[in-house]
């Protein structure tokens, strides 16, 4: 398929979806993932869609997040080995902090049942921990952001000021020169506040996201 020919079906299926993923372009239009991707690069160029983990979505104004149900199966392979990895930083009895991405709700989901304190504005991540008793688990609260199922604003951030925990797990993209970004400001200021409460920052994220910069810096 001829290049004008695959920006324009990648375009119309943007259009029609709001969300596709790099793998299924590249099957769609008969061409490899390497292919898609700098399709993908130079229409975000054109300011026609925007590159996301994975795949690319619709250019809205507002720049809002990809829908938790979209992003947590979305690369279940690396979430899952990024997962088991960073279970390994963890020790027993360590108080942690994990942000509402869908990657930290794959940590929840590989931790052990082991003595340990989880503090989180994450729903989907209490939820998953309910079953682990041997985990205190702590909520803050605030106003529900329900493309993550999280919660954020001042309440939340005035909260996360009360604690002080060993290792903080958070995901973005990750660009050397601005660091650390996200979408979403109002996640991004809860997660700036519990980077403070931390003594180790770690940060998850796979090889889609590096050199990659979202709407505003984390850190």
């Amino acid at each position: 398929m001829l290049a004008n020919r695959r920006h324009q079906e990648i375009l119309d299926m943007i259009s029609s979806r709001k969300y596709v993923e790099v793998k299924e372009l590249s099957e769609l239009c008969g061409v490899s993932t390497e292919t898609i991707r700098q399709d993908l690069r130079k229409l975000e160029i054109e300011k026609k869609l925007l590159r996301v983990h994975g795949g690319a979505r619709l250019l809205l104004n507002e720049q809002p997040e990809i829908p938790y149900y979209v992003r947590e199966y979305s690369n279940v392979d690396l979430k899952t080995e990024i997962a088991n990895e960073a279970v390994k930083l963890i020790r027993p009895g360590e108080q942690i902090i994990l942000d509402a991405s869908s990657t930290c709700l794959f940590l929840a989901h590989a931790l052990p049942n082991q003595s340990m304190t989880v503090l989180t504005n994450s729903l989907r991540i209490a939820e998953a921990l309910v079953v682990k008793d041997k985990i205190q688990v702590v909520m803050v609260g605030g106003v529900m952001l329900r493309s993550s199922l999280s919660f954020v604003g001042q309440m939340t951030q005035k909260s996360l000021a009360n604690y002080k925990v060993n290792k903080f797990f958070l995901c973005g993209k990750v660009q050397y020169d601005f660091g650390v970004s996200e979408p979403n400001e109002s996640a991004v200021l809860v997660k700036q506040e519990m980077m403070k409460t931390a003594d180790e920052i770690i940060v998850l994220t796979d090889h889609y996201k590096f050199g990659e910069i979202d709407f505003m810096q984390i850190m």
